[in-house]
């Protein structure tokens, strides 16, 4: 089986990273784990433009790839602004890669989540819905 994760999750390129991305925080091992439970796993994720912080975790894991998409811009009610304008470019891609997957896990409170849970359930995908923070 086939899971794509479509999450908010800011990252990094990195590199040294297999996946090539790297994040803060628990996030790389929920993903270590969530794709020893499946054939590949897909993380879409935000990624970010400034400068790598220290201490991030390459985002790995058992057939994992990562597909970065541009964070949307500003804070708070100026990033759902930007958001109108970032859709049309990036909705075809969780699109895509939902409509490929046998299963999506979409980490909620989140933007980019909760696109890829609405994604999913048009899709009528099974859905694994975490909530976060």
């Amino acid at each position: 089986m086939i899971l794509v994760v479509v999450s908010h999750k800011e990252a990094w390129f990195h590199p040294p990273s297999p996946s090539k991305f790297a994040t803060i925080g628990g996030f790389s091992f929920q993903m270590q784990v969530l794709s020893d439970l499946f054939d590949e796993t897909t993380v879409v994720l935000t990624k970010r433009n400034s400068s790598t912080p220290t201490g991030v975790l390459p985002i790995s894991g058992h057939n994992l790839s990562v597909f970065g998409i541009p964070e949307p811009k500003g804070k708070d009610l100026r990033r759902k602004i930007s958001l109108l304008a970032w859709l049309p470019f990036h909705l075809p891609i969780i699109w895509r890669e939902i409509r490929r997957a046998d299963a999506v896990h979409a980490p909620i409170p989140g933007d980019i989540g909760l696109i890829g849970l609405l994604i999913a359930l048009t899709q009528r995908k099974p859905l694994f819905v975490r909530h976060c923070g």
